[in-house]
C-alpha cells in the first residue's frame, strides 16, 4: 500500500480556502453562454480544518492522498476535502 511521501501541509484549527478551477472549464455551448451570462462559480469558499490529515481509502492504482475534515463557512456539515483541492486562506 502506498504512503504518500509529503506530508501533510494544514493542521487542525487553519483556515483554508478553495482552490480556484481551471478557467476552461465551462463546457457550455455559445448560445447558452450569451443566455446566461458568465458563470457565478469561481472558487475560494473558506473552511476551518477541524481534524487533522488522515489517509484517505486505496484508489484503484493502489494511490492514498491526505483529507482533512473541514467546516465551510456559515454551515454545519462537516466533510471531507483532498489536500490537493484546497489551498491557504488569503484575506
Amino acid at each position: 500500500m502506498h504512503v504518500p511521501s509529503n506530508p501533510p501541509v494544514y493542521k487542525k484549527g487553519d483556515r483554508v480556502q478553495e482552490r480556484p478551477k481551471d478557467k476552461n472549464r465551462d463546457f457550455r455551448t455559445n448560445r447558452r453562454k450569451y443566455v446566461e451570462g458568465p458563470t457565478k462559480y469561481k472558487g475560494g469558499r473558506k473552511y476551518t480544518i477541524l481534524e487533522d490529515a488522515h489517509l484517505s481509502k486505496p484508489n484503484k492504482a493502489g494511490r492514498r492522498s491526505w483529507l482533512y475534515k473541514i467546516i465551510e463557512d456559515g454551515k454545519t456539515k462537516t466533510e471531507d476535502k483532498g489536500q490537493n483541492m484546497i489551498m491557504p486562506l488569503e484575506e
